[in-house]
């Protein structure tokens, strides 16, 4: 059972991970400065932790991505949970703003 749980959950990294592309990453970093929120240190380590996520897959070990070592199939699916949680901080954030903009009015 904890088997066919494990390659379930390699499957579906894999199968989301071309939609979690590398270059969307390197669209945050110019505008990490300004995120203002208190806990902005943490979403930047989220950044850094991404980044270096994703060059020790791809460039380094692409081709054992390919093959399905499961190592570097968890490193992909904790990448992408990095960047759903950072897209969550995000959007609260965007949020959270628009409604202290919208109550200032």
């Amino acid at each position: 059972m904890v088997i066919l749980y494990c390659k379930n959950a390699e499957r579906s990294a894999t199968d989301i991970s071309p939609f979690f592309s590398s270059q969307y990453l390197i669209w945050f970093f110019p505008i990490a400065p300004l995120i203002t929120r208190q806990n902005k240190y943490v979403i930047w380590l989220a950044l850094v932790i991404t980044a270096l996520l994703i060059y020790y897959e791809f460039p380094l070990h692409y081709n054992l991505l390919q093959a399905g070592d499961p190592k570097l199939v968890y490193a992909l699916m904790a990448r992408n949970i990095v960047l759903i949680a950072l897209a969550g901080w995000l959007i609260e954030w965007g949020i959270i703003t628009w409604k202290i903009r919208v109550n200032k009015q």
